[in-house]
């Protein structure tokens, strides 16, 4: 029996469209696959910025730390430090204070020094400076640490 080529083209058009239309899905889906793919692996990631140097408190490059003290050991007993790094401290305490116990609270450790009463011509007055003892300046150094080391 001989078929003509209406017989075979009515047979199954519907089978030829959705096999068209599955093969194009499947090739949208690839070239998509492959696209994100490249797309991912041109992907660009920053490098951490590390600080190698001080940074600024006001004018002077010094971090607010003025001055270590020491006793006639020469055991480092705390240090002198600016108003900005006083500040500072207090704000690392109100985000990082549950890590340690007894819990840290502002100020801890910290006691004003008394600001010279004179003036030296040319110069702005002097700042009020405070002293952090040793212990909790190691404190103030690790939040520091933990603050630049947080995720964004």
């Amino acid at each position: 029996m001989k078929r003509n080529s209406k017989t075979r083209s009515a047979a199954r058009p519907e089978g030829r469209r959705g096999r068209g239309a599955a093969v194009a899905a499947c090739n949208f889906f690839v070239i998509f696959a492959l696209f994100a793919v490249y797309c991912c692996g041109c992907t660009v990631i920053p490098k951490p910025v590390q600080a190698d140097v001080a940074s600024y408190d006001g004018a002077a490059q010094n971090s607010g730390l003025l001055s270590l003290t020491t006793n006639s050991t020469g055991e480092v007993t705390g240090a002198i430090i600016t108003a900005h790094a006083r500040d500072r401290y207090n704000a690392l305490v109100a985000i990082y204070s549950t890590n340690f116990f007894p819990r840290l609270t502002p100020d801890a450790g910290i006691t004003p020094l008394p600001v010279p009463q004179y003036a030296v011509a040319g110069k702005p007055p002097p700042l009020p400076a405070y002293q952090i003892d040793a212990e909790h300046l190691v404190d103030f150094m690790r939040m520091n640490r933990w603050h630049k080391q947080r995720p964004l």
